[in-house]
């Protein structure tokens, strides 16, 4: 090429590159209120293959509008925003509408954008490929964020569902952490952190949740969708995380507030369901003890607590010094002496059998009988 073909190369190409890409740029802003409908809009884009000179237009193209609001979010009702700070919708999630919406409604600026533009920006200028969004990415947005008490329960849902989607369980603990994501049963969120720095949040069987109904601040919501909850249950498997399932202990660690206030080491307290205002309920007791004889737990475990209902209207904590009677095997007549004698009669409406009864409450026979004659004798 001679030196005045060289000349009109440059020419076009600075024209091309100075003139004609910042005038398509202007064109396209001019556009954004010409049209209602962002297909029409995104249509009138560049895509596909170039040869040059025209490559060269393309390329220049996308480097000036990169900064520039020509796309559009749904943000704030409607917000056209620039490719760089913009996050490209992710299409693969099973969801991502629900999650595009819950996004949106926080302030990220996702967009949909044809894949053909996509790879114009990605072919072209690298520095200027468009980011996309991801787990990581939403839950580094989701750490500052004080808004997030704004959402309804399915946004966080969906959220939740999201950020967990790309986490081993080794990495719950660290890359959760700080996040106000997990259900509970009082509708309010608790906080995900690694094992031992915040409170414990317990997952819950059906029995347990109705057990636990009355302390909502500590355990898990059952009724979030059950792939939600399955994968719950499997970060208090398997995770060092703040979320645990229920043992025996942890369900005593309760008691306090499930009992009323000065029930703990009382070796006697009135109970009358019937009132209606009685707590626990009748209904919370048989439900315990369908619980516990499930779970085979030891009543010792339980031995500062009056749990064994008594005919007499009274609840007493199990004890091998002072044991009650079960008299179903009895007559009436017997039953009505041994209530006039002042022993104490298991009230076995409450209560389904259980094999460790048999060392805090005596047998309905001879011997159980004399048993608990004898034990009221000796208190007198």
């Amino acid at each position: 090429m001679d030196r005045g073909g060289k000349l009109r190369s440059d020419w076009n190409r600075l024209l091309l590159e100075d003139a004609v890409a910042p005038l398509f740029r202007e064109l396209l802003l001019a556009l954004r209120t010409l049209t209602d409908s962002t297909i029409l809009y995104y249509s009138l884009w560049p895509t596909g293959l170039f040869e040059e000179p025209w490559s060269i237009l393309v390329e220049q193209i996308y480097k000036v509008i990169y900064t520039s609001p020509v796309l559009h979010s749904e943000i704030k009702g409607g917000t056209w925003v620039s490719p760089a700070e913009a996050l490209l919708h992710d299409e693969g999630f099973s969801r991502s509408n629900d999650l595009s919406e819950a996004l949106v409604l926080l302030g990220m600026p996702v967009v949909r954008v044809p894949s053909a533009i996509v790879d114009v920006f990605s072919k072209f200028y690298m520095k200027s490929t468009v980011k996309r969004v991801a787990p990581a990415a939403v839950r580094h947005f989701l750490q500052d964020f004080v808004k997030l008490g704004t959402l309804g329960k399915s946004h966080k849902l969906i959220l939740l569902e999201y950020c967990l989607s790309d986490l081993d369980s080794a990495d719950i603990g660290k890359c959760m952490n700080g996040l106000p994501l997990i259900p509970l049963a009082n509708k309010q969120y608790g906080i995900f952190s690694e094992i031992s720095q915040e409170s414990t949040y317990y997952v819950c069987d059906k029995t347990e949740y109705d057990l636990l109904s009355a302390v909502g601040d500590r355990i898990i919501d059952r009724s979030i969708p059950p792939v939600l909850l399955d994968k719950l249950y499997q970060i208090a498997n398997n995770s060092q995380v703040n979320i645990s399932p229920i043992d025996g202990l942890i369900f005593l660690q309760f008691f306090p507030r499930l009992f009323p206030p000065g029930w703990k080491c009382k070796s006697r307290v009135p109970w009358d369901p019937s009132s209606g205002v009685s707590s626990p309920t009748a209904d919370w007791f048989k439900l315990f003890w369908h619980y516990i004889g499930k779970h085979s737990y030891d009543l010792d475990l339980f031995s500062d607590w009056p749990i064994l209902p008594c005919t007499s209207g009274h609840l007493y904590r199990a004890s091998t010094a002072s044991k009650l009677i079960e008299t179903e095997s009895l007559s009436s007549l017997m039953k009505e002496l041994l209530a006039k004698l002042g022993c104490k009669i298991l009230d076995t409406k409450y209560l389904r059998v259980y094999q460790q009864l048999s060392h805090y409450v005596y047998d309905g026979d001879a011997t159980g009988v004399l048993n608990s004659i004898f034990g009221i004798a000796s208190l007198e």
